[in-house]
């Protein structure tokens, strides 16, 4: 899929449960999630900053990753990327100060509803849950199989009797998917088919794995 359309085509809007917006991006290529997760977060922190630029291309964002990587023949098709370069990539962009971690896969949940913030249910209308919002987070998944996939958690929402869901932009099929965590527990991915019409652009599928969060890459300041 072509990454600059310009800028557009690779981006898909949802609405969820909770009646949150979620702009979620779509990898342009077969390992380049950790792209399209980089561009994702640069967007969401951005766009409400006036004078700051919150569309990025996966091609301007691959360039800097080869170059903080010192290895201009990485090729996204078939390799991935790393947490470190990663977040070296965001504190190229403008978006603040960004860390990256390798956490006891237990204590995950704990740091997403710490820097992403913990909405409260049925308040998604008010504007309270925005305003008192942190920043979005990469998580890096780890499959049960081969591999590993680079996603964006931008919204944690607390819902009474039920528990607590990371809402999970995923760049594999472009659109939201929800996990229950808990805190002093591991936070495991797996991604069904989720609800959604695209009226344009290209996704590629369904996700298909079941891992766990083994590293995030989070905003400090």
């Amino acid at each position: 899929m072509p990454d600059d359309q310009p800028y557009y085509g690779s981006w898909f809007l949802r609405i969820d449960r909770f009646a949150d917006v979620h702009a979620v991006c779509a990898q342009g290529k077969g390992c380049s999630c950790v792209l399209a997760s980089i561009k994702m977060a640069a967007f969401k922190v951005n766009k409400l900053r006036p004078g700051k630029t919150a569309l990025r291309t996966e091609q301007l964002i691959e360039q800097r990753y080869k170059t903080f990587e010192h290895n201009p023949g990485h090729d996204f098709e078939t390799v991935g990327g790393m947490p470190d370069v990663a977040t070296q990539v965001l504190n190229s962009l403008d978006i603040g100060n960004w860390a990256s971690e390798w956490p006891t896969p237990s204590d995950v949940p704990e740091q997403v509803m710490k820097y992403v913030g913990v909405d409260k249910a049925g308040l998604g209308f008010t504007g309270i849950n925005a305003a008192m919002r942190g920043f979005p987070v990469i998580l890096f998944c780890r499959w049960n199989g081969p591999g590993g996939h680079a996603i964006v958690c931008d919204t944690v929402t607390s819902v009474p009797v039920l528990g607590t869901y990371a809402a999970i932009c995923d760049p594999w099929d472009a659109n939201v998917h929800f996990e229950k965590i808990q805190k002093g527990q591991a936070f495991t991915y797996n991604p069904k088919k989720a609800s959604g019409i695209n009226f344009w652009g290209e996704v590629k599928g369904v996700p298909a794995g079941s891992g766990t969060i083994v590293a995030i890459a989070y905003r400090r300041a």
